[in-house]
C-alpha cells in the first residue's frame, strides 16, 4: 500500500493536483493516460484500505 501511495503522490506532484479536483481533459491531451492512472491508484489504495479496515 505505501508504494502505490508513493507513486500516486509522485504522480500528482508531476501534473500539479490542486484540490479543485480532476481537470477536464480533451481525448487526445497527452496528460490524460497519467490523470486516468492517478485516479485508478487513488480508488485502488482506497480499496487497500478498506480491505485492511475490515480484517482488523
Amino acid at each position: 500500500m505505501i508504494g502505490l501511495n508513493t507513486v500516486r503522490l509522485v504522480l500528482g506532484t508531476r501534473l500539479d493536483v490542486s484540490e479543485d479536483g480532476s481537470p477536464q481533459l480533451e481525448p487526445d491531451d497527452p496528460e490524460l493516460p497519467a490523470w486516468a492512472l492517478y485516479e485508478f491508484l487513488g480508488a485502488l489504495v482506497g480499496m487497500v484500505v478498506d480491505a485492511l479496515a475490515r480484517t482488523s
